[in-house]
């Protein structure tokens, strides 16, 4: 009995204490909340800003690829790599040193074509961006005729793009005189593609042509 009364005593004593801080714990959750509101908003905003900074950029870029300033090469390369190390987590850059790298290798500067590819073909934040960057590179690299880095940048392709991986990898094959290593990169394309698919009988064709 006497350990129940000291019970009852210690539960009432919290009970009043608890009655008494309620207005003081209801300020303080409600201020967490707030603040917590406050970061969402400010980072929200933040990331709007960045994303609209990084779409002036770009579109800056595409001002100085459609252009024919005499110094056109100079000014693209200035613009992508200002875009690519203020803005290199956005798709603007993405697309830009694609768009760049096109540009470069159309006025034949393949070595700036082959410096934005690398980068871009590193960055797995870009995710299909970044393959399309290995595609490309893999075809520069095979107008070089550097055959053993054409073919290390089609290595481990991921399954959406592995059929355009084992083809050109056939194509490089080829271009080396190899021609069983290209008739299995090929089969390889064809055992990923529907027989309905465009890519299908072409390389269908490549091998009757062997």
């Amino acid at each position: 009995m006497i350990f129940s009364s000291k019970m009852e005593s210690e539960f009432f004593s919290f009970k009043t204490w608890f009655l008494k801080s309620i207005p003081v714990i209801a300020c303080l959750i409600f201020f967490f909340i707030s603040i917590s509101s406050g970061i969402w908003i400010y980072l929200k905003n933040h990331q709007i800003c960045h994303l609209n900074d990084a779409m002036r950029c770009f579109e800056a870029l595409e001002q100085e690829i459609i252009s024919s300033n005499d110094e056109k090469n100079f000014r693209i390369k200035t613009a992508i790599e200002f875009l690519r190390d203020n803005y290199g987590d956005t798709i603007y850059s993405a697309i830009g040193v694609l768009i760049s790298a096109q540009a470069f290798h159309i006025s034949k500067n393949f070595d700036n074509a082959y410096e934005e590819l690398v980068w871009l073909s590193k960055q797995e934040r870009h995710g299909v961006f970044q393959y399309i960057a290995r595609l490309r590179l893999a075809n520069l690299l095979l107008d070089e005729k550097r055959w053993n880095d054409a073919l290390c940048q089609l290595e481990n392709p991921p399954i959406e793009f592995s059929s355009i991986f084992f083809d050109r990898a056939g194509d490089i094959f080829i271009a080396q005189g190899n021609k069983e290593d290209a008739r299995n990169s090929w089969n390889n394309a064809l055992s990923k593609l529907n027989e309905k698919d465009e890519l299908y009988s072409v390389i269908k064709l490549k091998i009757h042509s062997l």
